[in-house]
């Protein structure tokens, strides 16, 4: 197996020099001084000092394939993110009598470096790469299943080869999680840039990459599924991270349950070149006989094709079959892209008494009708495969007369199993009998739907890593083919760990599930991981106490109270993680949102725990609160509203196809869940729909403090509010007494008019009213029910403060030693357009510093002068013409300083004191000042690496380097411990322990 992901934890001498005379193995986080390799000469360096000293290139067979093109843009892309320098891709090449050679690969990435990039990259064309580099590669991959990739570090040169373009995409992704890339969730809105880390340094060392990488399963899904917050603009980011995360299949409906609601041909124009180019396999279809063989167009032709009061067609009929078949097979030619077509029927599907009289049972009925299909689609579309799903009627094997063909896929669908247990567990056994009666009766490709993501979860906490670190090695050694589950936007924050733990072992199901944890809680949330640990003991363990089925043990009073119980605690060690992290870091943007959430599971739960204790008026309290919890935060990762979790609150809730519309952004104003049910089809959009005839009407009527509102989604200047109530043959169906409210957080709402008697309101808001969410609170009680026919809100988008012209300043390391050079990057932020010429001054300490040089590192600008004298540096810039105009963030030039000779640690701070740029117009504009510390340290008087200054470099020494690994300058201990810092970093790590054992050796 492929090896450069594991952590690497050094114990002992012996180790240390084997690293150092080895091939080094990095962690995915790399070290903080950013990714150089942890002894001279290790590795393959693509960056240096933000200069390029690499190239990658490309290969594939299949000239119409953009994976491999793909893969190397996007390696290009993040050493681009990591240094701010391009590194060049190329085309390559392989003779055909090569190509004929490499008879396990599809295609490849070459990584090289030095003298050999420049030799490789000198001609014009694509480059000539020959076949003997890749052929150790293509070895590797003989007989490799599917989607594997191998690695091989060859001097100068890396090769990523894939066995398909997939393989080679995934290789990629492995080179930039080594290079200290984490991929931890999609890119949604959202996330506001948190989804991902990505370090920074002027070099960047990649560590040597060597072995073979293979899936533990062949399909690693996601299920697109009920849809409810997917769109058009996410889905493409979760396709971008499951690519990232080695799945390989996404799974949309062809319409979900013959609803219109979520269906692939509504959005497969969009996603298209997102999944061809990563190489992914579609998967249509789903829960549907229904939507091929419908009622509307066959009812009235073919009354007998359909059953009253049976959901299930008529497979008695073999007409109607074939009708069936024919229908599925004209979709599926009609869209080529889709790889795998699931022919499921209805959910809760109930089945005509001729169809069970012919067949025996339900299960052989449908893998009759799967069967029939499967030979038409093998002989007019070979190359597609058909899949049914083994659940709730039809979860066990058909008989053997009907057994399905071996290349159908099977997906089995543990719909009934308990979390509460393991599935190995003796509670589970019934789920394990049935797999055992599959794996005895059908050879053929058998897969796992799990429900490791539910919806029934409705949002709480009910994450499962420990759950998923102990079945998916089950899983593998009981060998299963595949596994997926849901895969909804709404709430990803909430369960993000369980989607990045249950991808990562989809991939390889022998890593240590509590490695991989830890690991994923230290990279995600740094200072705050050990009560973050906790955090996510605690709601594991209280959701897997509830959910023994799948609406969960709700009228079990323990168990309700130790729910509610360890959510109280998680809440505690959420409000203690916050104060361990930084304003506005990605640690806190998660921390703040997961508390959120458990504001809002303490009051779910609460409902249930009250109502158990037969506590009215606490129950009633603890609904309102999580509804207003919901109102806030269904926007933000946490909570996704639907009818799962609406019924929990409210007793007749109506259609909710709405919502579908409210998250695609295809609602004027999104509706505020009322803490009032529906009556009949009257549900919430009625009131943003701009249409008089159609409204919202109660079931109840209105108590003190229910509301109904609209949530604007960002905050605005609020101008006008219309409110019409009732209609005129329920005149008095309208709250009675009342105030309009508006809030900019849904805490503090500021009352804009007082309603007594008064069905209708035009309201004209006082100038500067600022507000996201606007509703109507009723005040006193009434008997009448309530009916709001529109509830308009007129408002402007706040004006985008501008940002004011800023010049930046950063160093590659913020510490030196005398004697060392340290290089600087200078730009600005926010320029504005048409710009092309640059002045700046700084000023540094001349004792401390001394100017080297400066250089232009943006293409088509030219440094004019510089001077330097007296601590204080001027440099002069400007374009080369009208197309090399400077516009947005830039950084533009290159600054390299030296560290002096000091008797003394001390700190010189290096500041843009003075900025301006001039534009085509002749027009100067000033930036504002920046600045950034540079610590030099005096060079130590002795051996640097006598630790324990006895006078020479033993055992004993790297003995206390080793004791204190992982320390940083946070560390309680640091002072008496600092020195065994020998870089200067503020951490003990790698490139220390280095540095005692090369002086072990050296003597």
């Amino acid at each position: 197996m492929l090896i450069p992901t594991f952590r690497m934890k050094l114990i002992s001498l012996a180790l240390v020099l084997c690293f150092l005379a080895q091939t080094v193995y990095m962690s995915p986080r790399a070290s903080a001084d950013g990714l150089a390799a942890a002894a001279a000469g290790e590795g393959l360096t693509l960056v240096s000092n933000r200069q390029s000293e690499s190239a990658v290139i490309w290969w594939s067979k299949a000239s119409e394939s953009e994976a491999a093109a793909f893969a190397a843009e996007e390696i290009q892309s993040y050493v681009m993110q990591i240094t701010r320098t391009e590194i060049p891709v190329y085309e390559g090449s392989v003779t055909s009598k090569g190509v004929a050679l490499l008879n396990h690969m599809d295609s490849a990435l070459l990584i090289v470096s030095g003298e050999e990039a420049d030799a490789l990259v000198s001609g014009n064309g694509p480059i000539d790469i020959p076949a003997e580099w890749l052929a150790s590669a293509n070895a590797s991959l003989a007989d490799a299943a599917d989607d594997s990739f191998a690695a091989e570090t060859q001097q100068n040169r890396m090769v990523l080869a894939g066995v398909n373009e997939r393989g080679t995409l995934y290789s990629a992704y492995e080179l930039l999680e080594s290079a200290g890339v984490e991929f931890f969730a999609p890119a949604f809105d959202y996330y506001e840039g948190n989804a991902e880390y990505v370090p920074s340094s002027g070099t960047l060392t990649v560590p040597d990459m060597n072995g073979l990488s293979e899936p533990s399963f062949e399909f690693r899904r996601k299920y697109v599924e009920e849809g409810w917050s997917h769109t058009a603009e996410n889905l493409p980011q979760l396709i971008d991270w499951m690519a990232k995360n080695k799945l390989n299949t996404l799974v949309v409906p062809y319409d979900y349950i013959a609803q219109g609601n979520t269906r692939w041909d509504d959005w497969r124009e969009e996603l298209i070149d997102d999944l061809e180019k990563r190489g992914m396999i579609v998967e249509v279809g789903g829960h549907g006989f229904e939507s091929f063989l419908t009622r509307e167009k066959y009812g009235a032709a073919h009354p007998e094709w359909f059953v009253s009061g049976y959901n299930v067609f008529n497979i008695a009929n073999e007409e109607a079959v074939d009708t069936y078949v024919n229908e599925v097979v004209a979709y599926l030619k009609a869209r080529p892209e889709i790889g795998i077509f699931d022919s499921w029927p209805p959910d809760v599907a109930t089945w005509p008494p001729a169809v069970l009289a012919k067949f025996g049972t339900s299960a052989n009925a449908y893998a009759y009708v799967v069967n029939k299909l499967h030979a038409a689609v093998k002989e007019q579309l070979p190359g597609v495969r058909i899949e049914a799903i083994a659940y709730a009627t039809h979860v066990n094997p058909p008989s053997a007369e009907y057994q399905y063909d071996e290349s159908v896929l099977i997906d089995f669908a543990p719909y009934f199993r308990s979390y509460r247990d393991s599935v190995f567990s003796p509670a589970n056994q019934s789920v394990i009998n049935q797999i055992n009666s599959w794996k005895d009766k059908f050879e053929g490709t058998f897969t796992m739907y799990e429900y490791y993501r539910r919806y029934a979860f409705h949002s709480l906490p009910v994450v499962f890593p420990q759950l998923i670190g102990q079945e998916l090695p089950y899983y593998k050694q009981f060998g299963m083919d595949g596994i997926g589950t849901y895969s909804e936007p709404g709430d990803w924050i909430t369960f993000e760990i369980t989607h990045i733990i249950l991808a990562k072992m989809s991939w390889n199901a022998d890593l240590n599930a509590q490695e991989l944890i830890q690991d994923y809680i230290q990279s995600r949330y740094g200072a705050a991981a050990d009560e973050m640990e906790e955090y996510f003991r605690l709601v594991e363990e209280a959701g897997r106490s509830i959910y023994n089925s799948p609406t969960g043990d709700m009228n079990n009073a323990t168990r309700v109270t130790e729910m509610r119980t360890k959510y109280l605690q998680a809440k505690e060690q959420l409000e203690s993680a916050l104060t361990k992290t930084a304003d506005g870091s990605k640690e806190s943007y998660m921390a703040e949102r997961l508390l959120w959430n458990i504001e809002f599971a303490i009051a779910d739960v609460s409902v249930d725990y009250y109502r158990l204790l037969g506590d009215n008026a606490s129950m009633a309290a603890s609904r309102a609160q999580a509804q207003n919890v919901m109102n806030a935060h269904r926007f933000d990762g946490i909570i996704l509203q639907n009818s799962y979790l609406i019924r929990e609150y409210i007793s007749g809730y109506g259609n909710t196809n709405w919502i579908y519309d409210m998250y695609r952004g295809e609602l004027k104003h999104a509706p505020m869940i009322s803490t009032m049910g529906t009556y009949q089809s009257n549900h919430l959009s009625h009131i943003v729909d701009d249409k008089n005839d159609t409204v919202f009407w109660s079931n109840a009527a209105p108590l003190v403090g229910d509301y109904i509102g609209i949530d604007l989604q960002t905050v605005q200047n609020v101008k006008q509010i219309k409110l019409l109530m009732s209609k005129p043959d329920k005149p008095n169906d309208y709250i009675r007494n009342g105030v309009i409210e508006v809030s900019k957080d849904f805490e503090e709402w500021e009352t804009v008019a007082t309603l007594s008697s008064q069905p209708e309101a035009d309201l004209t808001v006082e100038e500067g009213t600022e507000a996201r969410y606007v509703r109507i609170r009723s005040t006193a009680a009434q008997s009448q029910w309530v009916i709001i026919r529109e509830f308009a809100v007129e408002a402007e988008e706040l004006e985008e403060p501008r940002d004011e012209l800023q010049s930046t300043i950063e160093a590659d390391r913020n510490e030196v030693t005398a004697g060392e050079n340290v290089e600087l990057t200078a730009g600005f932020k926010q320029i504005p357009a048409s710009v092309y010429a640059l002045e700046m001054t700084l000023d540094y300490d001349a004792n401390v510093l001394e100017f080297v040089s400066a250089q232009s590192i943006k293409s088509g600008l030219a440094l004019v002068d510089s001077a330097s004298s007296a601590g204080k540096l001027r440099i002069i810039a400007a374009s080369e013409g009208a197309g090399h105009a400077l516009e947005g963030d830039l950084q533009l030039v290159r600054l390299s300083f030296k560290a002096k000779d000091v008797t003394d640690d001390t700190t010189s701070t290096v500041t843009i004191s003075h900025a301006a740029l001039g534009n085509d117009l002749g027009v100067e504009v000033g930036a504002l000042p920046a600045s950034v510390d540079i610590a030099v340290h005096s060079i130590p008087v002795g051996i640097p690496a006598d630790i324990n200054k006895d006078g020479k470099v033993s055992v004993g020494d790297l003995g206390f380097v080793a004791a204190h690994y992982g320390k940083t300058s946070a560390s309680p201990d640091w002072a008496q411990i600092k020195h065994a810092d020998l870089d200067k970093n503020k951490v003990i790590d790698l490139p220390d322990l280095a540095a005692v054992a090369s002086a072990i050796i050296e003597q």
